[in-house]
């Protein structure tokens, strides 16, 4: 070794020894500081205040019937009638349900009075008929647990929970989590977020602590200076009750994640997360080419082997099919995009039937979303839609009597276990989506019933809407969403159960919240978890949360979706997969596209 090379090498050892020895200087005095943080929460601790104190906000009450019973110039009484229409109403052709205009002329009072939002175009009277439900958080001057709820269950295959709190009067937090009184874990916080140790969680959720529960606290201090504090003692908030259910969900979720309001050039994406994970993964991206209204997996197997989606290519290129829905294997990826023989090609609302083969749909339907009056919320309107049925195996559909009636919109269909009959709402046909009050209705397509649709005995509320209904794949519960008027981006909505015979009566969910929306929602194939849809957190944005079905149909707290970063953006259509399907994305979109090669489906009368 030369004189040069051996200065070199000695410099080098020198800078690799400077470097070691900046290192742990620097995480010696991060763990020294991190113990004097600590020391913060140390002594005294005042406990939180019970909720409900006085000043919290109030729900804001801005619903039609408060409105009637004013007498003022900025809120005279608005009687109903004067929302229907008062010409006769016209037949509108609609493009792909791109007749918004005259939809919006159909169904407002004429002329249209002054006073017209300029934002959202809309009248005096539609912004009333679009009320705000959602109740904002009330802010508490101590240290409280928004995330989880009390009592709360989670499922076996769940990744670690994030905790979420609220506190005006601190800026350094510690979470602790105990089991039986001793503490597993705690983690100082300078955000309201933080995610339980993994390794904490690991022997909670399915270690040698499974089973046992476990309380997580939240305490907080003001700090002054580097390691002082202003007030003597330290605020901790009420303690929170969690548990690790011994059923687990299935594996994955697939869902869509768009950014409200939604309008007909949305174009949202679609993602898979494993719940033993915090981050999804692309299922079907749009690369703002298309809108994927719609996707359905079939109820059963250990497996998924296909999937059904509505289509709707928005890009520049001309195309004599740019609606459509398409099936598609995704063991092989292959695909059929379907032509069907009616005048309109959305059917955003489908469900297999449990043998797999069958697809029930929403055929010649129309669908119109208008400007949304409050952030929350926005109206929806189904002009015109039956109910079809297409068959896999012999690539024909036919609409099914009972079902497909002129002036009614029915909608949202769902087999029942047996695959003998269809559940379906109905609602008279052109309302205001203000005034249309799904009703949900069974009609049979076999045997001396055939044909002849009735209301679900038990399910009947004529001032409330009804729709998306879904059997628990066991086989015990059937469950819709229920809101006071239209469909789905209603703040009022709420998840409803009752047995899946269809006897006893419909009730609301324990995990609702009245003050916002609770509304797509999917069961897992043991009949154990709801996966749904929620704007409990803010009113505009939607989460994913799971509640807990007992033997009894009585749901848990629900408990939120773990999420690493959580987008400005709504998760909605949630759909439980037993595991990731093994096709890939790219295989997934190009099988798909509005190039690929399509069939055309063969419609028959009636019941073939």
């Amino acid at each position: 070794m030369t004189l040069s090379h051996g200065r070199a090498f000695r410099w080098t050892l020198a800078a690799a020894a400077a470097c070691v020895v900046a290192t742990a200087v620097f995480f010696a005095a991060r763990a020294i500081h991190e113990r004097k943080l600590a020391g913060l929460f140390d002594g005294p601790a005042t406990p939180a205040p019970a909720a409900g104190m006085p000043g919290e906000c109030p729900k804001l009450a801005t619903d039609l019937k408060y409105w009637k019973t004013r007498s003022t110039p900025e809120a005279p009484p608005l009687p109903v009638e004067d929302l229907r229409p008062r010409e006769p109403v016209e037949r509108y052709e609609y493009v792909d349900g791109a007749a918004r205009k005259p939809y919006e002329a159909m169904m407002r009072r004429t002329p249209l009075p002054p006073g017209v939002d300029a934002a959202s175009g809309a009248t005096q009277i539609v912004r009333l008929l679009n009320p705000s439900t959602y109740e904002e958080h009330f802010l508490p001057e101590f240290p409280t647990i928004l995330n989880p709820p009390d009592n709360a269950l989670f499922p076996a295959n769940f990744s670690a929970p994030f905790v979420e709190w609220t506190d005006a009067r601190n800026d350094l937090w510690q979470v602790v989590l105990r089991v039986e009184g001793q503490v597993l874990w705690s983690r100082l916080s300078r955000e309201k977020r933080v995610a339980i140790g993994d390794d904490a969680w690991e022997r909670l959720a399915r270690g040698d602590l499974r089973g046992r529960r476990a309380t997580v606290e939240v305490r907080g201090v003001k700090r002054s200076g580097l390691w002082g504090r202003e007030r003597e003692t330290v605020d901790v908030s009420a303690p929170v009750s969690l548990a690790v259910s011994p059923d687990a969900a299935d594996a994955a979720v697939v869902y869509r994640i768009v950014t409200p309001p939604f309008d007909r050039t949305k174009t949202p994406n679609m993602y898979i997360r494993r719940l033993d994970e915090k981050e999804d993964r692309p299922f079907l991206l749009s690369r703002r080419q298309y809108c994927f209204n719609c996707h359905t997996f079939p109820p059963a197997g250990d497996t998924v082997d296909r999937i059904a989606l509505q289509v709707r290519y928005v890009g520049s290129e001309k195309s004599e099919l740019p609606v459509y829905f398409a099936v598609v294997d995704l063991k092989t990826g292959k695909a059929v995009r379907a032509d069907l023989p009616f005048k309109a090609q959305m059917t955003t609302f489908m469900s297999w039937a449990p043998d797999g083969q069958r697809l029930a749909y929403s055929a010649n339907q129309s669908l119109v979303t208008m400007r949304p009056v409050v952030h929350e919320t926005q109206s929806a309107g189904e002009p015109e839609s039956d109910i079809a049925v297409w068959d896999s195996r012999t690539n024909t559909t036919w609409l099914v009597p009972g079902a497909s009636e002129p002036e009614t919109i029915e909608i949202f269909p769902c087999w029942t276990p047996d695959g003998k009959s269809i559940i379906f709402s109905r609602a008279p046909a052109g309302l205001h989506p203000a005034l249309t009050k799904y009703q949900l209705w069974i009609v049979a397509l076999d045997g001396p019933n055939a044909g002849k649709a009735r209301p679900i005995p038990g399910a009947e509320a004529p001032d409330k809407s009804s729709y998306y209904a879904r059997f628990s794949p066991d086989g015990k519960w059937f469950s819709f969403t229920r809101s006071d008027s239209g469909t789905l981006i209603k703040s009022s909505s709420d998840i409803w159960i009752m047995r899946a015979d269809l006897t006893g009566g419909a009730r609301p969910l324990e995990s609702n919240v009245p003050h916002a929306a609770d509304s797509w929602h999917s069961w897992s194939r043991n009949g154990r978890w709801l996966v749904f849809a929620s704007k409990r957190d803010d009113g505009i944005y939607a989460r994913l949360y799971f509640t807990h079905i007992g033997e009894d149909g009585r749901a848990t707290p629900a408990v939120e979706l773990p999420v690493g970063r959580l987008p400005l953006a709504s998760f909605n259509l949630p759909e439980f997969v037993p595991e990731p399907p093994a096709v890939s994305e790219r295989a997934l979109y190009d099988s798909i596209g509005v190039d690929s090669p399509s069939t055309f489906v063969k419609e028959v009368k009636g019941r073939p």
